[in-house]
């Protein structure tokens, strides 16, 4: 038999695996396509929706189709589940058949990535389903692959259909209608259970992902800025748990890249801070907009301090100024002066929020970088109104 094969953690399935199957099925002349859910990690994003229900879905989906079918081969494995290891396994169970693992344009393009990608090579074919927007050369080293391994892909040439879970899951948590996306069944299975409705993370989901999503060396510094922050929290009265939330989360997108930032920014209508002409500070925006939209954070104060605790800004609330001031003075900072603001930060906090935004903006200065202008609005406000105070104590 000729066999497809189709991965994904299906969170939620929708029309486009069932067109992507369909079109192999037909192009490749197939007996048979077998769903592959993966396994999800129970930190990752989106987990309140269970395995269970991924796989009922996949069913529900699948029902109306005879030729097509569920396998749960990577989600009873329970851990990291590699295609080489799984194409390994089916070809044991089933060494007559002829397998062809069925990929996106996209996908494919990666593919030289993989883990062990000539032992994929080596038991099944590959099935690729075309898209636009990408150049011949963006799949070069794939292509070298192949020709090293004497294979080719069997190419799908197919109608665009663009349609995203991620994009899914975001709209169903912003309340929107989806059923156009979605497999009739699907649609009501996740009405009835109320499935990925907006429920806010927890601390221990929030530090499950920072830690799986940001470098060991960042980690150490969020760290020290809980422990600043909290300190100052004690000293001025902040909240605790808002604080040592924000301070958490501060940095949680500041490894990703430029271009992953502006996408995300954009996809929520928002502009990009300092219209994009400082890359540096971007995380910051695009951190308050993931925890609003993905962990569904509502606390305005907490998602403030995210998303200005690197250019501050003017009349800033208490937790936006000890994130801002902790970000400057946790204990792993060590250039000149910084001994000198962690004093003045348990003095006064303003005149430490003044003194850091103009330390910073001198610095960017002398390098001829640019500086945000809500940053220089910041510094012209807390200049403002520490004159104002002093003229008053006199």
């Amino acid at each position: 038999m000729n066999i497809g094969i189709l991965g994904g953690t299906f969170n939620p399935v929708h029309l486009g695996h069932l067109y992507m199957a369909e079109e192999a099925m037909k192009n490749l002349k197939l007996d048979h396509v077998i769903f592959m859910p993966n396994f999800i990690p129970p930190h990752k994003e989106n987990t309140s929706v269970s395995a269970d229900e991924r796989v009922k879905m996949l069913h529900l989906a699948l029902s109306d189709h005879p030729d097509f079918s569920v396998s749960t081969f990577e989600i009873e494995k329970a851990g990291v589940s590699y295609t080489y290891e799984t194409v390994e396994e089916l070809h044991r169970r089933h060494p007559l058949d002829t397998f062809f693992f069925i990929i996106g344009e996209d996908s494919y393009v990666n593919f030289w990535k993989w883990k062990n990608p000539g032992r994929i090579l080596k038991y099944v074919e590959v099935a690729v389903i075309e898209r636009s927007g990408f150049s011949k050369d963006a799949s070069r080293k794939t292509d070298e692959l192949f020709r090293q391994n004497h294979k080719e892909a069997f190419r799908i040439q197919s109608e665009t259909v663009d349609i995203s879970s991620t994009d899914i899951r975001i709209r169903l948590k912003e309340g929107e209608d989806v059923c156009e996306l979605l497999p009739r069944k699907v649609a009501e299975y996740i009405e009835e259970k109320h499935l990925y409705q907006c429920h806010p993370w927890t601390f221990q989901q929030l530090q499950a992902y920072v830690k799986d999503h940001v470098k060991p060396s960042r980690y150490l510094h969020i760290e020290g800025v809980m422990e600043a922050a909290l300190i100052l929290s004690d000293l001025y009265g902040g909240n605790r748990d808002t604080i040592a939330l924000a301070a958490l989360c501060h940095d949680m997108l500041k490894d990703h890249e430029d271009s992953n930032l502006l996408e995300l920014i954009l996809r929520y209508g928002e502009v990009p801070v300092d219209d994009g002409n400082s890359p540096q500070i971007l995380h910051a925006q695009a951190g308050a907009i993931y925890l609003e939209h993905v962990c569904c954070i509502r606390n305005e104060e907490l998602l403030n301090a995210v998303r200005y605790h690197t250019t501050g800004r003017a009349q800033m609330g208490l937790t936006e100024k000890i994130i801002f001031i902790a970000d400057y003075i946790e204990k792993g900072r060590n250039f000149p002066g910084v001994e000198e603001l962690r004093k003045l930060a348990q003095e006064n906090l303003d005149k430490a929020v003044l003194t850091a935004l103009s330390g910073t903006i001198r610095h960017l200065e002398s390098l001829n970088k640019p500086v945000a202008a809500i940053s220089r609005s910041a510094m012209e406000y807390y200049e403002k109104v520490l004159k104002e105070r002093t003229n008053h104590e006199r």
